[in-house]
C-alpha cells in the first residue's frame, strides 16, 4: 500500500527559507476543481519538481504562481501563494516578472522570425543595463546557441528552441524560475544538456520549480519533489526516494518495474 508519510519520515526536509509557498490552494475552472487544498514550498536557492500524471494539477499550480491563471479560465477559490513572503495570489504576470518570478511556458513560444540574439534582447525588457553581459553569460550556459546567435529562431531544432526559451527567461534575472515540460518532445541527449544548464542556473542562486514528464530531468535537477494527483499533494520527499518507490512509479507515473 502507498504510504506517503514514509517519505517525510525517512528523508530530511527541505530548507525552511521559502522562495515560494503554496498554502491550502484551491482553484476552480468553471466549477471544476483543478487544485484542492494544495500545499508546497520551494526553498530559496532550491530546486523542486512536481510529479504526477496528466491532469494532476501541475500546470494549474504553475499558472497560479506566475499570474497566468485567469488567462486559462481559472480562479483561486481558497488559499494563497507567497513569493519571498509576499502574498502574490492575485498579482498579475507582468508585475511578477519585474519582481523576479518568471515562467518558461510549455511549447517554447520563441519568436520564430527573430534571431537568437533578438529573442534574448526581448527577454531583457525589465533591465536597464548589463544586457550585453547577460547575453554573453547565457551563451556560455547554452553553448549550442552561440553559433546560432544570428539565426532566426524558427530554424533551430526543437531542443535549441527550448534552450533559447530558458535563456530568454533568464535575461530577466529571475529569483525563481518556473518550467513547464521543458523536455517535451526532445531527444535524451538534448534533455541531458538542458538538465546540465538548469543545474548551473540553480547553482548560481536561481530557485527552480520544474514540471516535466521526464523523471531523468527531475533526478538531474531537483532534490525535493511533490507528488500531485487529482489536484491534491499526495506525498513529498527527496526526489530520488519518490522516484524509486514502486507504488509511485506504477500508480502515479505509469512506469512499471
Amino acid at each position: 500500500m502507498f504510504e506517503p508519510d514514509r517519505f517525510r519520515q525517512n528523508n530530511e526536509s527541505p530548507p525552511v527559507t521559502p522562495a515560494l509557498e503554496v498554502e491550502d490552494l484551491s482553484i476552480s475552472y468553471g466549477g471544476v476543481l483543478g487544485l484542492a487544498g494544495a500545499n508546497l514550498m520551494v526553498p530559496a536557492n532550491g530546486a523542486v519538481s512536481l510529479l504526477g500524471p496528466n491532469g494532476a494539477g501541475k500546470s494549474t499550480l504553475l499558472r497560479a504562481a506566475s499570474g497566468l491563471l485567469s488567462l486559462h479560465g481559472g480562479r483561486v477559490v481558497g488559499g494563497r501563494v507567497r513569493y519571498f513572503g509576499d502574498d502574490i495570489t492575485r498579482t498579475d504576470a507582468a508585475r511578477l516578472v519585474r519582481s523576479g518570478l518568471v515562467q518558461v511556458l510549455e511549447g517554447r513560444h520563441v519568436f520564430t522570425e527573430m534571431t537568437v540574439s533578438e529573442n534574448l534582447s526581448c527577454g531583457a525588457f525589465t533591465r536597464r543595463s548589463g544586457v550585453a553581459e547577460a547575453k554573453e553569460h547565457m551563451l556560455e550556459v547554452f553553448p549550442r546557441l552561440r553559433r546560432h546567435r544570428g539565426t532566426r529562431a524558427g530554424l533551430l531544432s526543437g531542443g535549441e528552441q527550448q534552450m533559447l526559451a530558458i535563456a530568454r527567461a533568464m535575461m530577466a534575472r529571475p529569483r525563481l524560475l518556473l518550467l513547464d515540460e521543458p523536455s517535451l518532445g526532445l531527444a535524451p541527449v538534448m534533455t541531458a544538456a538542458i538538465g546540465q544548464a538548469l543545474c548551473r542556473i540553480n547553482e548560481s542562486g536561481t530557485s527552480i520549480m520544474l514540471v516535466d514528464q521526464s523523471t531523468a530531468l527531475a533526478r538531474a535537477v531537483t532534490t525535493w519533489s511533490y507528488l500531485l494527483d487529482t489536484g491534491s499533494v499526495r506525498a513529498d520527499g527527496a526526489t530520488e526516494a519518490l522516484l524509486a518507490d514502486d507504488d509511485v512509479k506504477s500508480v502515479y507515473l505509469g512506469v512499471r518495474s
